[in-house]
């Protein structure tokens, strides 16, 4: 195992992304981050045994401080689903709000970026995060379902089941695998995970904690896969990494490329590594407008101005929804800019001119400007669709709808006695292309 540092981690992983080979590997660590701040394997299992030693006494038989033990005292008597995740588990544990990393991850499938992840998660936080960027997280508990959504849609298999869906049939005691369904499923999940995972890049996060049965059961679906490149994010030193996992280590072992490790949060490498596929996205939509300039010996055009401001991972979101045009409550989908060469251009034009980015807006000469792609939209139907997506306070002044037609149609909400050159609603003026160029003077 080779350590890597953060930036060269994420570049193993972006490498990863440019050449479509990107799968996720997350482990209950991930929700550990701030604000997530999901309990530990501890922490449960004494909330747990609180409650047991309350409701039966002294004259019960004893239960264990671990977890594992805990439930396999409790499968034993069939009482698993019955008691121990019903009457002594809190419901409510594994509910909080989701973290970058559950973010990133939920980006990554919603655009297929990363073609699959792999999650032993007792929480639904990736997919809390997918109806946070307006998009749902295609999940299954079993191969065929997975199967099912593959590969038109990038699916999140959580081996263990699904505490929000089904929490009495999600797997806490290792006697639970050599039981049905659980035998056959987790069977049917490692077969279809070694095929998925062959010569992809594998980015392991959040792995290392004290479930340690979400550990073995991942180490089990993980056993014959035979993967490009591993890397392994971790706080914990190389050293205890061996020791605590050395499944792991044989996977790591068996890449065709290497082994790496990144020794920081999962949350942060997995928020970078966003950030760092964000800005080549909205690099690439700015690099192809430019281009549509230079064709024309325009001279607006300018190569410094197709490297993306310094923004954050919220921005840079707000810029790809708006590059690709989605409608309002919209996910983004697309994991490289399609015909985003319009919007790319008035950007390039906007920037040429003074414009910079404050939020999630273009300001120039104290105007701020929306740039989105409509291409083949009647203006006045963009205008209806999109004029109620922002406040009046948090609205742009001009929204320019790249590729958009203006019939000389007034929408349904467009004030009486307005120009039917200039479409307007209460908050901001809806332009073409060519109309925003005129009316800013650039």
């Amino acid at each position: 195992m080779e350590n890597k540092e953060l930036a060269d981690g994420v570049q193993l992983a972006f490498d990863a992304i440019v050449e479509e080979r990107l799968a996720l590997i997350c482990g209950a660590g991930l929700s550990m981050a701030d604000p997530s701040n999901i309990p530990g394997a501890w922490s449960v299992a004494a909330s747990a045994k609180r409650k047991y030693d309350a409701i039966y006494g002294a004259e019960a038989n004893p239960l264990s401080d671990d977890i594992e033990e805990q439930a396999e005292f409790f499968h034993a008597q069939g009482r698993l689903a019955s008691t121990y995740l019903t009457k002594l588990v809190d419901i409510n544990t594994f509910s909080a709000p989701p973290n970058a990393g559950h973010i990133a991850v939920a980006d990554f499938l919603l655009t297929k970026t990363a073609q699959i992840a792999v999650s032993t998660n007792v929480d639904a936080l990736i997919e809390f995060a997918g109806d946070q960027l307006y998009g749902g997280i295609v999940t299954a508990t079993r191969r065929d379902d997975a199967a099912a959504f593959y590969p038109a849609k990038a699916p999140l298999l959580k081996i263990h089941g699904c505490w929000k869906s089904d929490p009495r049939q999600t797997v806490w005691a290792p006697s639970q695998l050599q039981c049905e369904p659980n035998q056959s499923r987790i069977a049917d999940c490692s077969q279809w995970i070694e095929q998925q995972m062959l010569n992809r890049d594998l980015i392991v996060v959040g792995y290392f904690t004290d479930w340690d049965y979400l550990n073995s059961l991942l180490e089990r679906c993980l056993g014959a896969v035979n993967p490009s490149n591993v890397v392994v994010v971790d706080p914990s030193s190389t050293a205890d990494l061996a020791g605590k996992a050395p499944a792991l280590f044989n996977v790591g072992e068996r890449a065709s490329g290497g082994f790496y490790h990144v020794q920081c949060s999962g949350a942060d490498f997995l928020n970078e590594l966003r950030r760092k596929w964000s800005l080549s996205f909205v690099r690439r939509a700015l690099t192809s407008g430019n281009q549509l300039l230079e064709d024309t010996n325009d001279q607006r055009a300018a190569l410094d101005n197709c490297e993306p401001p310094n923004a954050n991972v919220d921005q840079l979101w707000a810029i790809r929804r708006d590059l690709e045009g989605v409608d309002p409550g919209g996910p983004c989908t697309e994991s490289q800019p399609v015909d985003a060469a319009t919007v790319g251009r008035m950007i390039i034009i906007l920037r040429h001119a003074g414009a910079v980015l404050e939020g999630n807006l273009w300001y120039l000469n104290g105007q701020k400007v929306r740039v989105v792609r409509a291409s083949g939209k009647a203006l006045n139907e963009f205008e209806k669709m999109h004029a109620g997506e922002s406040s009046p306070l948090s609205a742009p002044d001009i929204t320019i709808a790249c590729g958009a037609r203006d019939f000389g149609l007034k929408s349904d909400i467009a004030r009486s006695g307005r120009p039917t050159n200039v479409v307007r609603s209460r908050s901001s003026r809806f332009l073409t292309d060519e109309q925003a160029e005129q009316e800013l003077g650039i």
